[in-house]
């Protein structure tokens, strides 16, 4: 019952919903595709390269955000479960993996752990290499993933190694998880319109 999308080409963003105004959901997919077209205006103002897994991981990341609520959003509750259910089975992805995906395969999880690497660097260490992650993007190539394109990115990140990185991102997952809210970082009251 609701759709969107951003068109860059056009500099447009287009929402419909054929079910009406109902809030909820219809707002998150409206938020979603705000990003996009703000990722967009960020991109051509910095002079950024915005590769999919950070235009559609923040646009998951910031779906969820909420006026006055914080200064981050709470956590996407559908994006949160399946990557902490892939922690659990040992299939998690891994960072340079996870850059690696081409646009036209970006389909499943890749938006869930998009979310996740944006979430680890908006909260990790206070979002300290935040600032480093969108200089990174500056210079950042298209195509698969290099070594010296790794390298750079771990920098970036504050690691030396592609493996402390994604021992410390998946960590930083799994540590923020409670015994009362299944979902990192999501409050009950979200949970409650979720269910």
């Amino acid at each position: 019952g609701v759709a969107g999308f951003y068109s860059p080409g056009h500099g447009r963003l287009f929402l419909w919903d054929v079910e009406g105004a109902h809030g909820g959901f219809h707002l998150e997919v409206a938020k979603h595709e705000t990003t996009h077209l703000l990722n967009d205006l960020m991109a051509r103002e910095l002079a950024l390269n915005l590769p999919t897994w950070f235009d559609e991981g923040s646009a998951t990341y910031f779906s969820m955000f909420v006026a006055g609520a914080g200064p981050e959003p709470e956590d996407h509750p559908g994006a949160a479960a399946e990557v902490l259910g892939d922690l659990d089975l040992g299939k998690p992805m891994r960072s340079r993996e996870l850059r690696s995906v081409p646009w036209e395969s970006f389909h499943g999880r890749e938006y869930s752990w998009g979310w996740a690497q944006v979430r680890f660097f908006r909260q990790h260490e206070k979002g300290g290499r935040w600032r480093a992650l969108l200089e990174y993007l500056r210079t950042v190539s298209a195509g698969p993933v290099t070594d010296s394109e790794e390298r750079r990115f771990t920098e970036a990140a504050g690691f030396k190694s592609s493996e402390a990185l994604d021992a410390a991102w998946h960590a930083h997952l799994k540590a923020t998880r409670t015994a009362e809210r299944r979902y990192v970082g999501t409050s009950p009251e979200v949970l409650q319109r979720v269910a």
